[in-house]
């Protein structure tokens, strides 16, 4: 803006047009990283013929936090209650690994009125807890399975992504796939000296961070390789489709752009301002999506509420069926 102020104010006005022709070149990238329907109405209780999604990563439900607050798992699941989608999609879910259903997916499933649910883990913590991502719905589910996204050096399935045809109340089906991208590794600890170095000495950060830029890269590598042999299975769906999960990348990204192909990103669609998802940094990141099909549901309402419950933010969209 100050830019614009001060080639207006001066002799040679023509030069404005050169950052408007790189805004031009660049809005799509704009209209996906801002969102600009602050006055628009965002209609977001379930009905009839509407459809009603949530994607949240959980971070293990509180498992994870030090010291233990035994209050965030039922404060998540209230939430999920109070949001009421239609269809959950949640990563970094945890299940015992003697019963799926413990601890706390048959409480969602009785709190919030679920009839299916399915779970795949793709991590361990210890011997006794599954780590991966899980789906509820309230619609009959089928044709459930996985794609194995990433294969570690162990011979161990670490990314993968779920797919499942819902069938809706008027007999049409839709398509769900839901993943987590390969992520950067980061522990709390890491992401707490990433946030916090800023306020330190500049040849100091330049020397610690060098490992972490190297990490980054790799996992960026890894998931464009990952969006590549999703995107292929996407295309091949009979169905009109849903992509939702934490995908670990900006908009405007390889990965972004793969994964959302021709359907439509609902925040970019119905949101507003930045729509941080991810809420350990500053001053803003979007990582979590839901992408849609046009073509079968129109969009009335998108929301990502704020949450110190995990260290992402859900995200929500709120459709009707055409």
């Amino acid at each position: 803006m100050v830019l614009f102020i001060w080639l207006f104010l001066a002799r040679r006005k023509w030069r404005i047009i050169i950052p408007l022709a790189a805004l031009g070149f660049s809005y799509k990238l704009l209209l996906s990283v801002f969102g600009w329907h602050f006055f628009q109405h965002q209609e977001m209780f379930a009905g009839k013929n509407r459809l009603k999604m949530m994607s949240w990563n959980v971070h293990g439900m509180g498992i994870f936090d030090r010291p233990v607050n035994h209050s965030t798992d039922d404060r998540i699941i209230e939430m999920i209650k109070t949001e009421a989608p239609d269809i959950l999609c949640l990563s970094e879910f945890y299940t015992l690994h003697n019963n799926a259903l413990k601890p706390y997916s048959t409480l969602l499933m009785k709190a919030c009125g679920y009839k299916e649910f399915r779970f795949c883990y793709d991590n361990t913590l210890g011997t006794k807890i599954y780590l991966g991502t899980a789906v509820f719905s309230r619609f009959p589910i089928s044709n459930f399975s996985t794609h194995p996204l990433h294969v570690s050096r162990n011979g161990l399935v670490d990314v993968q992504m779920l797919q499942y045809d819902v069938q809706l109340p008027d007999s049409e089906t839709i398509r769900v796939f839901f993943t987590h991208l390969q992520s950067f590794l980061l522990s709390d600890g890491e992401k707490t000296y990433i946030e916090e170095v800023r306020n330190r000495d500049t040849d100091l950060v330049v020397a610690k961070s060098r490992p972490y830029i190297r990490r980054f890269g790799e996992a960026y590598v890894k998931r464009a390789i990952q969006a590549d042999t999703a995107a292929a299975i996407i295309a091949r769906s009979p169905y009109p489709v849903i992509i939702c999960g934490d995908f670990n990348d900006l908009p405007g990204s390889y990965t972004y752009g793969r994964m959302q192909g021709n359907l439509n990103d609902a925040f970019a669609a119905h949101g507003s301002g930045m729509g941080r998802t991810y809420n350990r940094f500053s001053p803003t990141l979007r990582i979590d999506y839901i992408f849609y099909d046009p073509h079968f549901l129109h969009i009335i309402g998108y929301h990502s509420p704020a949450t110190s419950l995990s260290d992402h933010n859900p995200v929500i969209a709120n459709f009707e069926l055409k």
